[in-house]
C-alpha cells in the first residue's frame, strides 16, 4: 500500500524552479568537496608537525590516540613534564584562556542543598571569574 502510494505520479515543480534547485545542489556539492579537500590538507599538515614533536611516539602509544587526536592532546596539555604536580592536576589546573574549577554561585544552592543531579544548577564560571555576579 505504501509502495503503491509512492509510485503514483507526484506533484512537480516548474522547470525554472527545478533548474534552480539543480544549480543549488551542485553548488553545495562542490562546496563540500572543496571543504573535504581542505580538511585533508590540514590533516596532513597537523600530522607532519605532530610527528616532528619529540613526544609524538609517547602520545601515539596511548590507546585510541591517532595523529590528529594526539596533536589535540598535546595542544591542550602542553609538553612541559613539570606543569602538573599529579595525574589529577589537569582537572583542576585551568588551561590558558579557560576558566578554572567551577565554584559555588553566591545566590544558588550548593550541591548538598540540591535533591538530585538533574536539579543541580549549572555552574560554568570559575572562582576567579564570576561573569558579573
Amino acid at each position: 500500500m505504501i509502495q503503491a502510494g509512492l509510485r503514483e505520479p507526484q506533484l512537480g515543480v516548474a522547470a525554472p524552479v527545478a533548474a534552480a534547485y539543480t544549480v543549488a545542489a551542485v553548488a553545495h556539492a562542490k562546496l563540500l568537496i572543496a571543504l573535504n579537500e581542505q580538511i585533508d590538507a590540514l590533516e596532513e599538515q597537523v600530522s607532519a608537525h605532530f610527528r616532528a614533536h619529540p613526544d609524538a611516539e609517547i602520545h601515539l602509544s596511548m590507546p585510541d590516540i591517532s595523529e590528529i587526536t594526539g596533536a589535540r592532546v598535546l595542544a591542550e596539555f602542553g609538553d612541559d613534564p613539570t606543569r602538573y604536580t599529579s595525574a589529577k592536576a589537569p582537572r583542576t589546573t585551568p588551561a590558558p584562556g579557560r576558566p578554572g574549577v567551577p565554584c559555588h554561585h553566591p545566590r544558588l544552592p550548593g550541591p548538598s542543598e540540591v535533591d538530585t543531579f538533574a536539579q543541580r544548577p549549572r555552574r560554568r564560571a570559575s572562582c576567579t571569574d564570576h561573569g558579573g555576579w
